[in-house]
């Protein structure tokens, strides 16, 4: 006890000046406001940076399963949407409600450019409706139509292949024309059957006719590059410039057409005009 006291007694103005400090720490954080707001604000600006990390973090590893959703609900929704006029603005699609189409999104996970038949690979298979001669299409309009289905999978060939021919219109006047590819430049085609006496002017824009069955009517395929006036049995020719760049192919949509069987077996029972 002795030798406590002793302690004590030698150390006595250390341990008050410990005691001060102690009591001037508690008597500003009760009584200044703005001390005691700084705290708190420190706190929580730290806690909200953790936060926000973590949050990224977690959305980067979410964006996938986001996007899929979201080319879901796109598919949803396109087949909902019902179209009430044809002019159209041609950056967009407008699809009739119809009851006879339905889209399936899918995600492309092969695709070519570089050849002179080019094909693309989805994600979807019989399992989830898609078949043989099904169409695809973007958001910004044709890609091309399905030709081979396993149980999970896809391939189809796109606009940039030697069998590939569209039957189009020309959005301004309902005149109908052909689109193929000649195999060079993957962002252009060939624009053939022109009528000699159409007017037809670059920025002139081409979609589906929907007379094929496989794709509907008035999807965006491109606009008019140029026109060679040049005659070739009272046809004109030209270039289209595709309105999808098909070196960027991520998501798209299968359409399918419920009633096309019943179209065919009509269209075949019609007489030949020979």
């Amino acid at each position: 006890m002795r030798n406590l006291l002793a302690f004590i007694s030698r150390y006595q103005f250390t341990f008050l000046f410990l005691i001060f400090m102690i009591i001037s720490f508690v008597l500003i954080y009760n009584n200044n406001y703005f001390q005691r707001s700084r705290i708190v604000s420190t706190t929580g600006n730290f806690t909200g940076r953790l936060n926000t990390i973590y949050s990224n973090f977690s959305n980067y590893f979410d964006l996938k399963r986001a996007n899929e959703q979201l080319a879901a609900e796109n598919a949803h929704l396109r087949a909902m949407l019902r179209l009430r006029t044809r002019n159209i603005p041609d950056s967009l699609i407008f699809l009739e409600n119809n009851s006879t189409l339905r889209f399936i999104s899918a995600r492309v996970i092969g695709n070519s450019v570089q050849f002179r038949n080019n094909y693309f690979m989805i994600d979807k298979g019989y399992r989830n409706g898609i078949h043989k001669d099904m169409g695809v299409i973007t958001s910004n309009g044709v890609v091309g139509i399905i030709v081979d289905v396993s149980e999970n999978y896809a391939s189809g060939i796109s606009i940039l292949h030697k069998d590939s021919k569209i039957s189009g219109r020309i959005k301004k006047n309902d005149q109908l024309v052909n689109i193929s590819w000649d195999g060079w430049n993957y962002r252009l085609g060939d624009l053939q059957h022109i009528p000699s006496h159409v007017n037809l002017v670059p920025g002139d824009t081409i979609i589906t006719s929907g007379n094929s069955q496989i794709f509907p009517e008035n999807i965006m395929i491109g606009t008019v590059e140029y026109i060679d006036e040049e005659l070739e049995n009272l046809f004109k020719k030209g270039k289209i410039r595709f309105s999808v760049d098909y070196n960027q192919l991520t998501y798209v949509y299968v359409v399918e057409n419920v009633r096309k069987e019943e179209l065919q077996r009509l269209k075949m029972s019609m007489p030949n005009n020979e």
